[in-house]
This record gives structure tokens, C-alpha cells and sequence, in this order.
């Protein structure tokens, strides 16, 4: 067997152009056709959920927009509730 993980970019998770630092997470992410059919399987998508609500968590202590978030800051406090990155 051969196993491998991906690694989805926090701005993959694009803020809406028409409501500012609102954001989604889940399937409806930025994606070409091939990439989407292994991001779309659930567990992918709980993970994608709880980066993006941790990163606005992150926006709102530091007074900043959602895609100024220190990204060391955001895998770090994943990392210490045990998120696999």
C-alpha cells in the first residue's frame, strides 16, 4: 500500500469577494476537477471546518482579516489539540 497526505492552503479556503472574512470550508473549496475527488470525503472536510473556524478564532483575537492570520500560529494551535497536519 501506498500512503501519502495532502496538504490544503489555508487560502484554498477563499473568503467571499462580496461579504468581508466570510468564509467556507468543506467541499466547496477552490479546486481543480482531479484534486476535488479525494478533498471531497468527509473526514477531509470536518478537517478543512476546523482549521477555517480556528483560523477566524485567530482573525478576531488579532484584530486582522482572515487571510493575515499567521499560519505558525494556526498549525501550532491545531497541532496542541491533536489535529494531524
Amino acid at each position: 500500500w501506498l500512503f501519502y497526505s495532502l496538504q490544503i492552503l489555508l487560502h484554498f479556503i477563499p473568503p467571499s469577494g462580496r461579504i468581508g472574512n466570510l468564509i467556507w470550508a468543506g467541499r466547496c473549496l477552490s479546486a481543480s476537477h482531479v484534486a476535488m475527488s479525494a478533498l471531497r470525503v468527509m473526514p477531509l472536510c470536518f478537517a478543512m471546518g476546523q482549521a477555517a473556524g480556528t483560523a477566524a478564532a485567530l482573525a478576531v483575537e488579532s484584530q486582522c482579516d482572515f487571510g493575515m492570520v499567521d499560519i505558525k500560529l494556526l498549525q501550532n494551535v491545531l497541532k496542541s489539540v491533536d489535529v494531524y497536519l
